[in-house]
């Protein structure tokens, strides 16, 4: 590799996203799945009730699944 491409890479190390980041994400992000997928559901007049327990369930087989955050969306689908 050329000296010219050399310097054109970052090393950002990352870190496995916790059930608790999982749950961050499906609690306060405005691109929160859970959000997302109840509004869809709102359109066909569902409304989508998830409490404490629902949203652990999810982050707890997002987070077995291994996939981080994308997980948690795919969890929510199926």
């Amino acid at each position: 590799m050329g000296p010219e491409f050399a310097g054109r890479f970052i090393v950002a190390p990352l870190h496995k996203l916790t059930k608790e980041d999982l749950i961050n994400i499906m609690n306060h992000s405005k691109e929160s799945p859970l959000l997302r997928e109840s509004q869809l559901l709102s359109e066909d007049d569902i409304e989508l009730y998830n409490d404490n327990q629902f949203v652990e369930k999810i982050a707890e087989d997002a987070y077995n699944s291994g996939t981080g955050g994308r997980g948690v969306r795919s969890t929510i689908e199926s």
